[in-house]
């Protein structure tokens, strides 16, 4: 089935039992909008007291006190100005929410965003769906995303720092995607909960996906 056709059923009121239509929830990107833009409150609060603290006298005694109030100033503008980035997208996105839309069915993958921007991929050329970043309990069936947007701010600042500096491996963003075999190019699905959580979408596209190949065996 073409896109279009797809776009219009899914857009009916006469859906295929067999499909999944999601639409963009706008009440978890607004609470996404507002908790980043809290966020961003926080860092730019905590920005200003750091720099009449550092600047100028931590930049013209030593190289050591310099470099240190560099990184400190670094970090809090980064929690700061891409905390409000974030928020302001998110604002973008409720203003053109429907305009968005998340279609699979048995045969194919429809993603389509403002100024209809379609991802078209048939399921016969979906392979290797992958989600990293993205925290399952087991059983399967018991699957949770690590809401992120749902963090006070000072759980978020935090949460940003301890990354910054933990020796660890750094958290990896969350995303799901599958690679398209008619171009060998990968397909983001998604990078949050804004359509429905990531563990989900991802149970339900390789569900259809090992559906199809079995049926082909037969």
């Amino acid at each position: 089935m073409d896109a279009q056709a797809i776009l219009e059923t899914a857009r009916s009121n006469n859906v295929p039992d067999s499909w999944n239509v999601w639409p963009l929830r706008v009440e978890r990107v607004r609470r996404s909008a507002l908790g980043w833009a809290a966020c961003a409150l926080v860092g730019l609060i905590l920005l200003v007291p750091i720099m009449m603290a550092t600047i100028p006298y931590d930049f013209t005694h030593g190289i050591g006190l310099s470099v240190f109030a560099t990184l400190l100033l670094a970090l809090v503008g980064v929690v700061a100005f891409g905390s409000l980035g974030i928020s302001a997208y998110d604002v973008w996105r409720m203003m053109h929410a429907n305009e968005y839309l998340l279609v699979v069915t048995p045969d194919d993958y429809l993603r389509v965003g403002p100024g209809n921007k379609q991802t078209h991929v048939p399921i016969d050329d979906i392979a290797h769906v992958t989600m990293r970043g993205v925290k399952v309990n087991a059983p399967y069936d018991a699957m949770r995303e690590a809401d992120f947007s749902n963090m006070s701010p000072w759980k978020r600042l935090s949460r940003v720092a301890g990354n910054f500096y933990s020796p660890r491996e750094p958290k990896r963003a969350p995303v799901l995607a599958f690679m398209d075999t008619r171009t060998n190019t990968e397909v983001v699905v998604a990078t949050d909960s804004s359509f429905d959580e990531i563990a989900t979408l991802e149970q339900v596209i390789s569900y259809l996906v090992d559906a199809k190949k079995r049926s082909k065996v037969r």
